[in-house]
């Protein structure tokens, strides 16, 4: 079987959709299946790589520019190299599967404009949203409307917003569940190499490791991680001490740093940077703080699942459905309300609750790796090209 995965950005190293993407890719090809991975721009493939790359090298100095010319030339170039299943994860219109692994554009710019309040939030509204998320938004109504294109949501979330959206018809969405590469996430911890990293941090053993990890700090709730330390010293201030705040990514960190030395936490807080051993940094910590403002389906949730940590997250995120259905973590309704994110860090504090929530995430391993989710992903194909 010939699949072409058609994504318009493909950068392993930015994890996220692209890893994800090349995960998916790579496991087809060792399946047997011919998989080519066409995009407008890429950082190539990892040495060893088993599925193919075309990089159509489309440079624009517009996004908006940038993906036309994608939709155009990707639609071409699939015209001529004809494959049994073209799977897009950036909409074209030749799209036989559409799985947005961002979820839909329409919930991507609601959720956006949700961070504002006042008149920044009436001005945004006023313009609308941009460019390219309305070209994009084109796309994917043609494919909702005028083709019979399936929809792969990778949630239940995602699933809702195609309804919601885009008025499809439930027979048009299939739920295939986002995974995460188990390899690179040991189940168990190796108490030793636990404690060096946490003495590495001056993290002492009876204190509360809360870790956060993101590349967009702002959308990934930091400022609510912020405001809710300020309510732990003001509510809860005889815990305080037991918490430490593990700060992990690439992001600007100077506006979090300066508020943080002004309310008289940064004791509390530890700056790491760029975390490259993801699976060292979930199993050194005792649970994970996601108050996104939007996940289709979060990846470090997974994560932190299959290393039997604890989460806290938000409803707003596909992957809480997990933490919620199979009682592994907590979820926060608002992600701007720092009091329920506090008062969930001192529930946190129950040992035997963590263990709860750590031997039920532990659990759902199988169930939340990449191999199951290729696995419900090829009976898809299958059951597709049957019924064509």
């Amino acid at each position: 079987m010939k699949v072409a995965m058609v994504i318009e950005q493909f950068d392993v190293a930015r994890g996220g959709q692209e890893r994800s993407t090349f995960e998916i890719a790579e496991l087809l090809a060792k399946r047997g299946m011919d998989v080519l991975i066409l995009t407008a721009q890429s950082g190539g493939l990892p040495a060893g790589a088993k599925c193919r790359l075309t990089d159509l090298q489309i440079r624009c100095p517009s996004r908006t520019g940038r993906f036309r010319r994608f939709v155009q030339q990707a639609g071409e170039y699939l015209r001529r190299d004809r494959v049994d299943v073209i799977h897009a994860i950036t909409p074209i219109p030749d799209a036989q599967v559409y799985q947005p692994r961002g979820g839909l554009i329409q919930e991507t710019y609601l959720r956006s404009l949700s961070r504002y309040n006042g008149i920044k939030k009436v001005i945004r509204r006023m313009i609308g949203p941009n460019a390219r998320q309305r070209e994009v938004r084109r796309v994917e109504e043609f494919l909702a409307k005028k083709t019979d294109c399936r929809f792969l949501a990778v949630s239940d979330y995602v699933r809702r917003q195609c309804v919601e959206h885009l008025q499809l018809a439930d027979d048009r969405i299939e739920v295939i569940f986002n995974g995460v590469d188990l390899d690179r996430l040991p189940a168990v911890s190796e108490i030793t190499e636990r404690n060096e990293h946490r003495a590495a941090l001056k993290i002492r053993e009876d204190q509360l490791a809360g870790i956060f990890l993101a590349t967009n700090f702002k959308l990934k709730g930091l400022d609510v991680i912020v405001e809710a330390a300020g309510v732990l010293k003001e509510k809860y201030c005889e815990h305080l001490e037991k918490f430490r705040f593990i700060i992990a990514g690439p992001d600007n960190i100077q506006p979090y740093h300066k508020r943080i030395s002004a309310m008289e936490l940064a004791e509390n807080f530890i700056f790491f940077g760029q975390a490259d051993d993801v699976s060292a940094m979930l199993r050194m910590s005792d649970f994970l703080i996601h108050p996104t403002w939007y996940d289709p389906c979060s990846r470090v949730v997974l994560e932190a699942m299959a290393c039997g940590l604890p989460a806290i997250s938000t409803r707003f995120n596909g992957a809480s459905e997990l933490l919620r259905e199979r009682d592994c973590g907590l979820v926060v309704d608002d992600p701007a309300d720092p009091e329920e994110m506090a008062e969930n860090w001192i529930k946190l504090m129950d040992a035997e609750l963590r263990v709860h929530f750590s031997k039920n995430a532990t659990a759902m391993r199988s169930r939340i790796g990449m191999d199951y989710h290729v696995e419900q992903l090829m009976n898809f194909y299958h059951t597709f090209l049957k019924d064509r």
